[in-house]
């Protein structure tokens, strides 16, 4: 997931994003080992295949400075996800804006292997949604996931984001190689308020 255009009022908010449970905040120096074991899961390999491998030290370090242009340029809102009691990294959340003009932005995650099955990630993602609709001004949200990762579909649903359908081969998984499907899921504001 990466934006495809700009908000220049995009900025960070200035506290972290937090239903008591779940902080959605910004990404830190600190965060580099979480992000570097988060990263070396092979089933988190398998749906997000343009992950280096071996993922190195390195590699979260120019992550987390492609994070930090992205939010200057208003391109990409990324978060480091993080329980509240222990406020380390478990997981990321981003969202990319695809057109300005039309208000619209992508959602992407992924979540640390001890995390899931928690319900953390549906917590992030209600709030980033949100925060997107409510201080961003964003008017459509939408995500996309191979359909056989359920538990990434299992999110968007809990969320109350509505499937949409399957865009068929939409991308070239390299670690697989071949192409796969892509389900797509979207959130309104009229879903969220009920208008």
């Amino acid at each position: 997931m990466q934006g495809e255009a700009a908000l220049p009022d995009l900025r960070p908010p200035r506290e972290a994003l937090s239903d008591g449970v779940v902080a959605l905040r910004l990404w830190r120096d600190e965060d580099v080992p979480a992000i570097v074991d988060a990263c070396r899961d092979e089933e988190m390999a398998l749906w997000l295949d343009r992950l280096p491998s071996p993922y190195r030290v390195e590699d979260a370090r120019t992550w987390l400075e492609s994070v930090a242009a992205n939010w200057r340029d208003g391109t990409l809102a990324s978060f480091a996800v993080a329980d509240v009691a222990g406020d380390g990294a478990v997981g990321s959340i981003s969202m990319g804006v695809t057109s300005s003009d039309d208000r619209v932005a992508e959602i992407g995650y992924w979540l640390a292997r001890e995390a899931r099955g928690r319900g953390v990630m549906t917590r992030a993602l209600r709030l980033i949604s949100a925060w997107a609709f409510d201080e961003v001004g964003i008017e459509r949200l939408y995500l996309r996931a191979d359909p056989d990762n359920r538990a990434s579909c299992a999110v968007a649903e809990r969320a109350g984001y509505v499937f949409e359908g399957v865009r068929r081969s939409e991308h070239f998984n390299a670690r697989r190689g071949c192409r796969v499907d892509h389900a797509v899921y979207s959130l309104l504001p009229a879903d969220v308020n009920g208008v």
